[in-house]
């Protein structure tokens, strides 16, 4: 699963996750360490 990411304006070495790309048989969701939002929706499948 690879996740849509935006960085946030100021702070370069934090990021955003606003969704992701969905892959079969992948059960298991690890977040980047420098993640510090989460956009509602981000992790809905389509």
């Amino acid at each position: 699963m690879g996740f849509i990411t935006n960085k946030i304006l100021g702070f370069s070495d934090f990021i955003e996750i606003t969704g992701y790309i969905e892959e079969p048989g992948v059960t298991d969701l690890v977040l980047p360490r420098n993640a510090v939002k989460i956009s509602a929706g981000a992790l809905m499948s389509a």
